[in-house]
């Protein structure tokens, strides 16, 4: 399984209204985990400490794949900093995480 042929991206700007949507290409069918965790605090980049808001489970198939999310644990996500790490399951296999940072803007 070629690494290019696993990636993620964001599809337009988040927002609280629409949440976010990811565009996740996947080699083959498979399954995918995505942790949501918010920024706490307002150190510097690099010190920044993130808290778990959520756990998104989806299907997903071979090729491009688009994952909307507006509501972690029944709650959308309010505006803020946000990371997440998408771990890809491909034939039962792990494939390595994919994260991306985003900011949920009004």
């Amino acid at each position: 399984m070629a690494a290019r042929a696993r990636r993620a991206k964001l599809q337009s700007t988040p927002t609280t209204k629409r949440g976010v949507a990811f565009v996740v290409t996947m080699p083959a069918a498979g399954t995918a985990r995505i942790v949501i965790s918010r920024a706490t605090g307002r150190a510097a980049a690099s010190a920044t400490k993130f808290r778990r808001v959520g756990v998104v489970r989806a299907k997903l198939k071979k090729g491009r794949n688009v994952v909307r999310v507006r509501r972690v644990k029944k709650r959308k996500l309010v505006r803020g900093r946000y990371r997440a790490t998408i771990s890809p399951k491909v034939a039962g296999k792990a494939l390595k995480p994919i994260r991306l940072s985003f900011r949920i803007r009004r």
